[in-house]
């Protein structure tokens, strides 16, 4: 039972049905690059207005575009985007995303 519990904690088995957990696979673009989970959005299943604010401002900064400070433009922006460009503008891959990928320069 002790062992159930430390893998519970350690996240290896979830608590509520007991089963060990499996690791997502992470997006990758066309070329196989690993992309960040969150950069890819289905805005067709899920309106834009659904997604929170700091989702939204990711899926802008995996595309290279910095997003404005206010919500509601956040959002106005990210419909522009999706609607003028849709699916052309694909996310960087995150070995080239410095900062967000978890390195930094020296």
């Amino acid at each position: 039972m002790k062992e159930m519990f430390l893998e519970c904690f350690n996240m290896i088995r979830w608590s509520k049905t007991g089963e060990k957990l499996h690791t997502s696979e992470p997006p990758t673009d066309d070329n196989n690059n690993e992309l960040h989970f969150g950069s890819i959005l289905n805005f067709d299943k899920v309106p834009v207005e659904y997604h929170s604010r700091d989702m939204l401002d990711f899926w802008l900064a995996c595309r290279g575009i910095k997003g404005p400070e206010r919500a509601s433009e956040i959002v106005s922006l990210v419909q522009l985007v999706h609607c003028n460009v849709g699916d052309k503008l694909q996310p960087i891959p995150k070995a080239q995303m410095k900062g967000v990928s978890g390195w930094v320069t020296p």
